[in-house]
């Protein structure tokens, strides 16, 4: 069986924004043998700016002395092999390259957006379906994340980017309440590939949700090969839940103890205040 989460942050900050954030080599102790696949994310908005958290975690390569490492430049994942305490024969990791980009709709409210495969970065602040047209041409995983949220499509909206053949999924995460599941998945998205993600900021809790599938003849993994995978919903999703307590930990108080500092900000209020008070027009 594997088992794929496809978003995650192990930390509210990067390793380059605070000192105290999880290493790379804490990172892959607690997923290998845990998960098989699972996305690293990296967070781009215009208030915080540009993530360069996968690159600052793949410069932290050389301390994973006891794993086999395969770092094809340019392919956006890693495999990392290695034995796992207690576990028969080797265990086999692949983080994936994973951006969580904030675009921009016509009504000035925000989409969130998650490219997974992708080394280029692909900057926050722009026009929806430009930055998805943008994401598909560069051969990327296109998810739309936190659908129904205040950062995201509403479902509506959501599922006619599904049938325009801009998005390959639509995510529901771990910090959907189960009633807020329900209700999403009561609109016409229930028709497109539902890809359950964790979502959550702190590596320890990657696997709250996840897609798993039987094992295959694949021989090596790919991109496209998840692509196809998702794209004809070749997968079985397990949906799990993180408390409001928990969130509060793990993202909110961050948020909160942030929001002074981009309201003070002329450049970045704008951006901050459509993102806390959001003006939609329409579905």
């Amino acid at each position: 069986m594997v088992k794929a989460d496809l978003r995650n942050y192990p930390h509210f900050y990067s390793p380059r924004d605070k000192n105290n954030v999880p290493s790379l080599n804490e990172i892959v102790k607690n997923w290998m043998g845990r998960l098989d696949i699972v996305s690293l994310t990296a967070c781009h908005t215009e208030t915080s700016g540009i993530d360069h958290r996968f690159f600052d975690y793949m410069s932290q390569l050389v301390s994973l002395s006891e794993y086999s490492v395969n770092r094809s430049k340019g392919s956006g994942f890693v495999e990392i092999t290695g034995k796992v305490p207690g576990m028969y024969g080797k265990s086999n990791l692949v983080i994936l390259n994973s951006q969580q980009i904030r675009t921009l709709e016509r009504d000035n409210t925000n989409v969130d957006i998650n490219v997974i495969g992708v080394e280029e970065i692909i900057m926050p602040g722009r026009d929806t379906r430009e930055t998805l047209r943008r994401a598909i041409d560069l051969n990327g995983i296109v998810l739309l994340s936190n659908v129904g949220d205040k950062t995201g499509a509403t479902p509506k909206s959501a599922f006619r980017l599904y049938e325009d053949g801009l998005v390959h999924g639509i995510e529901v995460s771990s910090y959907v309440s189960p009633i807020e599941v329900k209700k999403i998945l009561d609109t016409p998205i229930k028709d497109a590939p539902i890809i359950t993600v964790t979502g959550g900021h702190n590596y320890k809790r990657a696997g709250t949700s996840n897609i798993s599938w039987t094992d295959s003849t694949e021989n090596r993994f790919s991109i496209d090969s998840l692509k196809r995978r998702i794209s004809e919903g070749e997968f079985k999703p397990h949906y799990g839940h993180i408390s409001r307590g928990q969130r509060l930990l793990d993202r909110d108080i961050h948020i909160y103890l942030s929001v002074p500092g981009h309201l003070a900000d002329p450049k970045r209020r704008g951006a901050i205040m459509r993102a806390l008070f959001p003006k939609r027009k329409g579905n």
